[in-house]
């Protein structure tokens, strides 16, 4: 949900700029078509607690995290795309050090969570099998700094990020933002936009 927030705001960003969404279509992307998957994937595991597939389920988000960020390196091109990387890098780098699975900050959870469902969202990520994308994180944690350890309160969904998903988000903004303002030729040239009718 953060990820669709910060598209929506870059989105106005954009626009606020005079830009163009025409920009974000001309975009050249290296196999655009491969962006998708990883996202999928995780999103079939994150849905997904059959217990036997835990052990699956750790080397598939591996797999779309590593996936995810070649994609990125592939694009370096990208306005913002340094961004991309080390976010998603570092999202990777934890999860591998933690056998497949991102750690969630207990005081987070139970800062953004009602009392009355924090039994539960804490056991699903005790339980073994419970979910198979996310764990919590304990003092034997990996890399504890760069786990889902800081809350976003919003009113709608709130949601634990970690740095690297921080960082994926300004990438994503910069990516839109950067792209209408380019695409939008009489900004560019300096030339008056045509009033619409």
């Amino acid at each position: 949900m953060l990820f669709v927030l910060a598209v929506g705001v870059a989105l106005v960003v954009g626009w606020i700029l005079r830009g163009s969404v025409a920009g974000i279509v001309r975009l050249r992307l290296v196999v655009p078509w491969f962006l998708p998957l990883p996202f999928l994937l995780r999103s079939i595991l994150f849905s997904t607690n059959h217990i036997s597939l835990s052990q699956l389920a750790a080397d598939l988000q591996l797999v779309s995290y590593i996936g995810l960020l070649i994609w990125c390196v592939l694009n370096y091109k990208l306005p913002g795309s340094s961004f991309l990387i080390l976010g998603t890098a570092l999202n990777a780098l934890v999860v591998y050090a933690n056998h497949g699975r991102m750690p969630v900050s207990e005081a987070a959870v139970t800062m953004l969570v009602p009392e009355n469902l924090q039994v539960a969202a804490l056991s699903r990520l005790v339980e073994d099998g419970g979910s198979l994308t996310h764990t919590l994180l304990t003092q034997d944690t990996r890399f504890p700094l760069l786990a889902d350890v800081i809350p976003v309160p919003l009113p709608w969904y709130p949601s634990v990020v970690s740095v690297g998903d921080l960082l994926l988000v300004i990438g994503v903004v910069w990516v839109i933002v950067s792209s209408m303002v380019r695409g939008n030729p009489f900004r560019a040239e300096g030339r008056v936009e045509p009033e619409k009718v």
